[in-house]
């Protein structure tokens, strides 16, 4: 289900090459590599960091280190 969320996180329906053309800030920050890419999970990464989130806060320590 994050692969799914996480796929075309805030996707504006242009490619890499786009990105690197223009020299958007998301090229810029990821060095013309894998841009989308990099973009959607660092993204999505800030989603999950947010508290009310948090998915697996109802974890153990434990049952945390399986992921």
């Amino acid at each position: 289900m994050l692969a799914c969320l996480g796929h075309d996180l805030n996707h504006k329906g242009v490619g890499n090459s786009y990105y690197i053309s223009a020299k958007h800030e998301y090229a810029l920050r990821y060095c013309n590599k894998s841009v989308l890419e990099n973009m959607h999970a660092a993204m999505l990464i800030k989603l999950l960091r947010k508290p009310e989130n948090d998915i697996l806060g109802t974890f153990s320590p434990e049952e945390k280190k399986v992921f």
